[in-house]
């Protein structure tokens, strides 16, 4: 699990520097902010949906 949050940060630069490059840097940022508002609100829901107590923060 580590390996996959670590992968998160540069893979995340490179489609927004590629979006600003492309594009330009505010829509670049907007569909940044847009992006991590939806990441943050799956995460809200499917952390709900935990109820083995194995999978929580606790146990790590």
């Amino acid at each position: 699990m580590v390996t996959v949050v670590m992968l998160g940060a540069p893979l995340s630069q490179a489609v927004f520097l590629g979006i600003a490059n492309a594009a330009g840097p505010a829509l670049s940022w907007a569909i940044f902010a847009l992006g991590s508002g939806l990441v943050s609100i799956v995460a809200l829901i499917f952390s709900r949906r935990v109820s083995d107590p194995s999978l929580t923060m606790q146990s790590v």
